[in-house]
């Protein structure tokens, strides 16, 4: 019986592993999480065993010898999880949004001989996927426009906005400069410098900013111009950007009355308290890219609850089929990000539809 390893048990991380129990009921799954409050989540679980990491030195014991560890965990922390794991010689799937580059962790999957997966998400991920699929129909790429959103239904003061997953990632979204290739050059451009509009189809028209999401399509995908754009409702990144200029998204400490604060730490936390809304919400990502006259368009939308919150989930499901597919398939040996893996793209549509995702594509060769 395969031996899965999962760490970090979030939403992502939750969801994750339900899908997978019921994707693949013939694996051993060790849940691993410093909060041991979190073992109440896992008890009904086939085949799940849950474990409290207390000290980052016993990580070792949990991962030796697995077939597949599943990473799910907060971008401040997940690079260093990576690369204590990978050198452990095992593959892994990743669904953790981190900053550096997967591929700077290609020389241990090199030597190792075995695989990582990185951004097995909904965005960066499933887009990623869908990029790879118009790459091969088309026959290459002159264009590429990834616009994604996880948004309320209905927009809902006082951001248009409600925290389905870690709100630390959400701040991410905004201070990371974001990487777009423009004629055929690599361009760095601050999230919120520009607001876009953009009309997206049963929604009306919602604004945008530049987000970075390419990651692995700059080094696979050659493109003369390619972006993601990240959706919310209008009103939601002007304010946004107040609050950035006003301070409340820096890193650095701040002392306020003889306690040391990070803004952006502080900022999550609210938002975490005050966002946290029982609404429903959707996921949207919608993929145009062209070749000469040739044109591609793939759609998924899926709408969410508050107890199953769709980007949540959506982000899960990715996560769930890829491990399933690690663990079934014969993916090769080293970086093996999701454009790479279109093939596969049928077991992806499949479980999202069993989960009420709409999908749609189309294509002109």
């Amino acid at each position: 019986m395969p031996k899965v390893t999962l760490l970090g048990l979030g939403r992502v991380g939750y969801f994750a592993l339900k899908y997978l129990t019921t994707l693949k009921n013939d694996v051993e799954i060790v849940a691993v999480d410093k909060d041991p409050s979190k073992a109440s989540l896992v008890k009904d679980l086939n085949n799940v065993e849950f474990v409290t990491l207390k000290e980052e030195s016993n990580l070792l014991k949990y991962i030796r010898g697995v077939d597949l560890v599943m990473v799910s965990l907060p971008s401040s922390v997940a690079y260093r999880y990576l690369e204590r794991v990978l050198r452990e010689c095992v593959n892994v799937v990743d669904v953790s949004f981190i900053s550096e580059d997967p591929y700077t962790l290609s020389t241990y999957v090199e030597k190792c001989r075995t695989f990582y997966v990185p951004d097995a998400g909904f965005a960066p991920g499933f887009s990623n996927l869908l990029v790879g699929e118009a790459q091969e129909v088309l026959s290459g790429l002159d264009d590429v426009e990834i616009y994604v959103g996880g948004i309320p239904q209905e927009p809902v003061p006082p951001l248009g906005y409600v925290v389905t997953w870690n709100a630390e990632d959400l701040i991410e979204e905004y201070l990371r400069k974001a990487r777009i290739i423009l004629d055929g050059k690599l361009t760095f451009v601050d999230p919120l410098d520009k607001i876009l509009e953009v009309d997206i189809e049963g929604f009306g028209r919602l604004e945008g900013f530049y987000s970075d999401g390419l990651r692995t399509l700059i080094r696979n995908v050659k493109a003369r111009n390619m972006f993601e754009v990240t959706l919310r409702w209008p009103g939601h990144l002007k304010a946004m950007k107040l609050l950035k200029q006003l301070g409340l998204m820096d890193k650095e400490h701040v002392k306020v009355d003889e306690v040391d604060v990070i803004p952006a730490k502080f900022l999550a936390r609210l938002l975490e308290m005050k966002l946290k809304m029982e609404v429903n919400d959707v996921a949207i990502l919608e993929v145009r890219a062209s070749k000469d006259s040739k044109r591609y368009l793939s759609k998924a939308i899926l709408k969410g609850t508050p107890k199953e919150p769709a980007t949540t989930v959506f982000t899960a499901a990715v996560f769930a089929v890829t491990s399933q597919i690690a663990l079934t398939k014969s993916l090769g040996e080293g970086v093996k990000p999701l454009e790479e893996l279109y093939m596969f793209k049928e077991e992806f549509v499949t479980f999202l539809n069993k989960l009420g995702c709409y999908t749609y594509t189309s294509f002109s060769r």
